[in-house]
């Protein structure tokens, strides 16, 4: 790979939150891979499904752990938390253009259905 394709490539990388699935998503449905993301948008933008903690949840906390540090207490004394709030998305869409049928029970347990 010559260096200006490597760094063309890096930075589309970069400008993806480091998974560039904007680009290779269409490629993949075409043969026929599904797939599961992290993030809410990737969701909403084409992937098949996507499960991940709430973003605006853990910004809250982190927020809150912030004042407690600023109020003075260390932060060694303060208890780590695991996120409470989950986001799924499911795509049906894609979940069509797969040909894949995506079970009701499954669909009753999503946050969000993209029709």
């Amino acid at each position: 790979m010559s260096q200006n394709r490597l760094r063309q490539w890096l930075k589309s990388e970069r400008s993806c939150g480091n998974v560039c699935w904007k680009n290779s998503n269409a490629s993949r449905c075409r043969v026929g891979k599904a797939e599961v993301g992290v993030y809410p948008e990737w969701g909403r933008a084409g992937l098949l499904m996507s499960y991940s903690s709430d973003l605006a949840d853990g910004f809250r906390h982190a927020g809150s752990y912030v004042a407690k540090i600023l109020r003075g207490i260390k932060p060694g004394d303060l208890p780590i938390e695991q996120a409470s709030k989950f986001t799924f998305v499911i795509n049906l869409k894609t979940a069509k253009a797969l040909g894949i049928a995506v079970p009701p029970t499954l669909l009753s347990f999503a946050d969000e259905v993209i029709e």
